[in-house]
């Protein structure tokens, strides 16, 4: 719970809750997507305004760098098996982030933006992967949701400012 506060998606699943498709997806990270004809692509335009809250703009390069750390048997990720139908995350630009996948399948666009936590690459990208779990990152986390990490006093207090 506490990390959906701290980490926005590339997109949210509206109230619908339809995960078929897009249709009832709300941009989240992303202020829009597009999908190649034959849908085995979809290119998401970054939103502008998009940032990391110690002020960092949040980029493409964050999102494939997510996809790698999701994926990397060395994190041991829980979300990798979701995320085996996208074969790669391309970065035409700081503002695009194109997934690539092997297969069409009706909940490729949900697998993707509902467990791909983008993180921020300039904070992670130097870390190896197997040390990911024991960084400091972990303690104080440096978000782009719509709460940033406070404080947090194990087995006291979580505080998250708005």
């Amino acid at each position: 719970a506490v990390v959906d506060q701290l980490f926005d998606k590339l997109a949210d699943l509206g109230d619908s809750l339809q995960v078929l498709g897009d249709d009832g997806f709300r941009p989240r990270l992303a202020s829009r997507w597009a999908w190649a004809p034959d849908s085995l692509s979809i290119a998401f335009t970054l939103a502008p305004g998009a940032r990391w809250h110690d002020g960092r703009r949040v980029t493409a390069r964050d999102v494939a760098f997510s996809f790698a750390v999701a994926t990397d048997p060395a994190v041991g990720s829980p979300y990798s098996a979701f995320l085996a139908n996208v074969d790669s995350i391309s970065t035409p630009d700081s503002a695009t982030a194109v997934a690539w996948f092997k297969r069409r399948l009706p909940t490729q666009f949900f697998d993707l933006t509902y467990y791909l936590y983008v993180l921020p690459e300039h904070l992670l990208g130097r870390v190896p992967p197997a040390q990911l779990a024991r960084n400091p990152f972990v303690r104080r986390p440096v978000g782009s949701g719509r709460f940033r990490y406070e404080e947090w006093r194990p087995g006291e207090r979580l505080v998250l400012a708005a």
